[in-house]
């Protein structure tokens, strides 16, 4: 390969190439996936307002999903987890952020209660996940989710909101393994599905150590200034 240098997202793409081509592993650098922690950042006034535009009660437990929708996006183990808690407390709702509501509606059974369906410009997601308590980062584990930095993830860590997410998505078993503010999900087994029920429920009254820990971890992997400083050091190693 003639290139100077091979820019990838993940440790799992690195090595995906190198097998494949026989690369020289000094030409390979990761590069981060961010975005502007000043504008994703925690803020209760916000949250609260939104809230109260939502009809979402005070004292609620909120968890959210933004982004795309579809098949591989996790909408059925989301709807159980949701159900499983709102079995224990009515006082959880789920909050779908998402430019195609009409495929999340053709999953529900109709007998489903507290979910708000919302469509959100970028500008305004800040003040949505404000509003939450719990975040969702589902995918269904393929070859090429290997190569992917999920940007939603960084999002949400940014705003300091724990979350379930995916494992063998990315790096996110060698980054988010055993992390307090993570829940990694390994299969979609009711059995373990049911162990992301009693994490919520055990941490519904998280502290705010917990929020503070997964915001730093964000700003360290998926913030603009972490993005620009991999950029930058790919860049210094050609010049």
């Amino acid at each position: 390969m003639s290139a100077a240098a091979v820019l990838t997202r993940t440790i799992g793409a690195t090595t995906f190439l190198q097998s494949q081509y026989f690369v020289s592993e000094s030409k390979f650098f990761i590069v981060k996936n961010g975005r502007d922690e000043e504008m994703f950042k925690r803020s209760d006034a916000l949250g609260n307002g939104m809230r109260q535009r939502l009809g979402i009660p005070e004292g609620a437990k909120v968890l959210v999903y933004c982004g795309s929708i579809g098949p591989q996006y996790g909408v059925e183990q989301m709807l159980y987890i949701h159900k499983k808690l709102f079995e224990q407390s009515s006082s959880y709702y789920f909050l779908v952020l998402t430019n195609n509501p009409s495929y999340f509606e053709t999953m529900l059974k109709g007998s489903e209660k507290n979910i708000v369906i919302e469509k959100a410009s970028f500008s305004e997601i800040p003040a949505y996940l404000s509003a939450a308590d719990f975040a969702f980062a589902i995918r269904k584990a393929t070859l090429s989710m290997q190569g992917v930095a999920p940007i939603k993830l960084g999002e949400y860590l940014l705003m300091g909101l724990p979350v379930i997410a995916s494992s063998d998505i990315g790096d996110s078993n060698t980054f988010l393994s055993n992390k307090p503010f993570v829940y990694l999900l390994s299969d979609y087994d009711p059995p373990n599905l049911d162990k992301a029920v009693q994490w919520i429920s055990t941490n519904k009254d998280y502290s705010e150590t917990l929020r503070i820990a997964g915001r730093s971890f964000g700003k360290e992997y998926y913030s603009l200034s972490a993005s620009a400083e991999s950029y930058h050091k790919a860049i210094q190693s050609i010049l």
